[in-house]
C-alpha cells in the first residue's frame, strides 16, 4: 500500500512540533525553577528562615499592577517597588505623597525583615529586587523603584509616565539620527546598513559625584557628559571643588523607572556580583559600575526631568511663594526667579531684574534649549513645586540623598502643607486614607491599608527651617559640618552666592595655613638664631 508523500510529511513534522514545543516549555520551566530555587535559598539563608512558597506562573498580583493608558505602543502593568524593612514617618511621608498624586500602591520589599548586619541587609535588597522582577513581572511590565526613607512625590503619576514616554521618544529620534534616518526612511537605509532596533531604556536619578566607586573605574570614567550645556554654571562649571556647580552625569540608584525586560538583567548582574563576592557592596556602587560598562540601555536623567537628587543640588531649587503669586495673575503666565529675577522661560538670555547689580556668569548664560521641555516652563500655577532654576524643569520627583536638614525641615513647603485651608488638608487626608497604602509581602498579595501604617503619624505637621527663623543656628540638631551645606539647603540662595561663600571659606582656610607655615619657619629661625649666639663651652 502507497502512503502519500504529503501524509508521510505531517506524520513526521507534527510529532516533531510537537517534540519541539515540550522542550521548550521544559527548558522554560527548568529556568525558572532554577531562579526560584536560587532566590529562595537566599531568602531562607538571609531572611531568618522565614522563607514562604515560591512563585509559580499561575500566580498573580494583578491588585497591586495599573494599566497604563499613555503608553504610546500598548497598554502595560506598572510594579512600584520601595524598599522598607520598617514603617517610620519618612517612609510614611513617600507613601502619601506618591498616593496623593495617584501612584499605585507600592510593594514594601523586605518589609519587617531583620538582618544581622549592613552588609547582610545590602545583599537582601538587590536579591530582594531581582527575585521580585524576575518573578512577579512580564518582560514588557513597567518598574518603577525608588528609595522609601527620602524620596517624596510632587507630580502626579500620569506626569511620571508622560514624561517617561517622551524621554524614550526623544532618545529614539536621536537613535535613528546617528545613522541618517528618520521614521520616514526606508530600513536597511540608503546605505544598506541595518539600523538596529531602539531598545526602551531604564531611567536612572543623576547625581553630581561620583561615589562610592574609585574614580579610575568604568562607573566614574567611562560615562557619558551630561546633556546640559557646558557653561551652565558659567565658568565654575564641571570646575568647582565642591561639586555645586558640577553638571550632573552619574548613575544615583534611589530612583528608577524602566522597562523589565533590561531590569531583569541588570539586577541579575548585580544579584550575581553580590552572591560570588566576599564584600556585599552597596546597590549604589554595582549599578554604578553595571552603567559605566556602557552595554546595556541604560540613560540618565540629566535635565531632572523626572528625578531631582539633592546631594550638591539645594541650591539649584528654588519654591514659588505666596508672595511673588497676586491674586487674580494669570496662571500661565511666566516666573521670576525670586534669587536672580531671571525669567523661567527657557529661550533666551538670562536677564537681571535689578539694573545697576552686578551680573554673575552663572545669571548671564542661557538656560537649557526646552525646545523638547516647553510644557515644563514654570508657570504661576505652579505655586509650591521646586524648580530646578538650572535645566528649567519642575522634577516629578524629589529624592533627599546627601545632607538630611531639608528633609526634615522642607516638608513645609510642599503645595500639600503650604496651602493652610482646613478644608483642603481634610480632603487630602480622607483621599489618602481611602485609597492610600501598601502591600507589605515580597510577593505583593497583603495589603495594608494607609491609616493602619501611618494613621499615628500627623504628615501636617513638620520642622520650622533655621533659614525662616532668621537665622542658621550652631550646632542645631542635625549638626552638619561644614557650614556650607546648610547655606546649600536654603531655597533661596542662588548656586552663585554659595560657591563665592565657599571659595572665601577656602581661601580664608588657606591664609590661615600659610600664616601658621610663615610662623613656624620664622620660629625655627629664631630657634636656630638662639642656639648660634649662645656661648661656648
Amino acid at each position: 500500500m502507497r502512503v502519500p508523500f504529503n501524509s508521510i510529511i505531517r506524520r513526521g513534522v507534527v510529532p516533531a512540533l510537537v517534540m519541539l514545543a515540550l522542550v521548550s516549555i521544559f527548558v522554560s520551566r527548568h529556568q525558572l525553577a532554577s531562579t526560584a530555587a536560587l532566590l529562595m535559598e537566599t531568602d531562607l539563608r538571609f531572611n531568618g528562615g522565614r522563607g514562604g512558597t515560591i512563585a509559580t506562573e499561575s500566580d498573580t498580583i494583578s491588585s497591586s499592577l495599573v494599566p497604563i493608558s499613555t503608553s504610546p505602543l500598548r497598554d502595560r502593568k506598572v510594579h512600584f517597588l520601595l524598599p522598607a524593612t520598617e514603617l517610620n514617618d519618612l517612609v510614611c511621608k513617600t507613601i502619601f505623597s506618591a498616593s496623593l498624586n495617584g501612584y499605585p500602591s507600592p510593594v514594601l520589599l523586605n518589609f519587617n525583615a531583620v538582618f544581622k548586619d549592613a552588609p547582610e541587609a545590602r545583599f537582601m535588597k538587590i536579591a530582594a529586587i531581582y527575585k521580585y522582577i524576575s518573578l512577579r513581572t512580564e518582560d514588557d511590565d513597567l518598574v518603577i523603584i525608588m528609595d522609601a526613607y527620602d524620596t517624596w512625590f510632587q507630580l502626579p503619576f500620569e506626569t511620571v509616565l508622560a514624561r517617561f514616554y517622551q524621554l524614550q521618544e526623544r532618545d529614539r529620534l536621536a537613535h535613528l539620527a546617528a545613522y541618517n534616518v528618520t521614521d520616514d526612511d526606508a530600513f536597511p537605509d540608503a546605505d544598506g546598513v541595518d539600523v538596529p532596533p531602539y531598545t526602551e531604556h531604564v531611567v536612572f536619578g543623576a547625581d553630581k559625584i561620583c561615589w562610592p566607586n574609585p574614580k579610575t573605574s568604568p562607573a566614574c570614567k567611562d560615562v557619558p557628559e551630561s546633556t546640559l550645556p557646558v557653561d551652565i554654571y558659567g565658568d565654575a562649571t564641571d570646575q568647582d571643588p565642591y561639586a555645586y556647580m558640577n553638571r550632573p552625569r552619574w548613575l544615583n540608584s534611589g530612583n528608577i523607572i524602566g522597562p523589565a525586560s533590561v531590569l531583569k538583567e541588570i539586577y541579575m548582574r548585580a544579584f550575581n556580583i553580590q552572591r560570588r563576592s566576599k564584600v556585599h557592596f552597596s546597590d549604589q556602587l554595582i549599578l554604578a559600575d553595571i552603567f559605566g560598562q556602557q552595554d546595556l540601555p541604560i540613560r540618565i536623567d540629566y535635565e531632572s526631568y523626572l528625578f531631582q537628587t539633592m546631594t550638591h543640588s539645594h541650591s539649584d531649587l528654588v519654591f514659588l511663594y505666596e508672595d511673588q503669586v497676586d491674586e487674580g495673575d494669570d496662571p500661565n503666565a511666566e516666573v521670576l526667579d525670586p534669587i536672580t529675577g531671571v525669567s523661567s522661560a527657557t529661550a533666551g538670555a538670562r536677564k537681571n531684574a535689578n539694573p545697576g547689580e552686578p551680573v554673575d556668569d552663572f545669571e548671564n548664560k542661557p538656560l537649557v534649549d526646552a525646545a523638547f521641555y516647553t510644557n515644563t516652563t514654570r508657570r504661576k500655577s505652579d505655586k509650591y513645586l521646586a524648580w530646578n532654576r538650572v535645566s528649567g524643569n519642575v522634577p516629578a520627583v524629589l529624592h533627599f540623598n546627601g545632607p538630611k536638614l531639608p528633609l526634615e525641615t522642607w516638608w513645609g513647603m510642599m503645595w500639600w502643607i503650604h496651602d493652610r485651608s482646613p478644608a483642603h488638608r481634610r480632603e487630602r487626608l480622607k483621599y489618602v486614607r481611602r485609597n492610600g497604602g501598601a502591600f507589605v509581602d515580597d510577593r505583593g498579595e497583603k495589603f495594608m491599608p494607609y491609616q493602619e501604617m501611618c494613621g499615628k503619624f500627623n504628615m501636617f505637621s513638620y520642622k520650622l527651617s533655621p533659614f525662616d527663623r532668621g537665622r542658621v543656628s550652631k550646632g542645631s540638631a542635625v549638626g552638619l559640618e561644614p557650614e556650607p551645606f546648610r547655606l546649600g539647603m536654603n531655597p533661596r540662595k542662588s548656586p552663585s552666592d554659595l560657591l563665592r561663600v565657599l571659595s572665601a571659606m577656602n581661601k580664608a582656610k588657606e591664609e590661615k595655613a600659610a600664616k601658621a607655615k610663615a610662623k613656624a619657619a620664622q620660629d625655627r629661625q629664631r630657634k636656630t638664631a638662639q642656639q648660634n649666639t649662645r656661648p661656648h663651652a
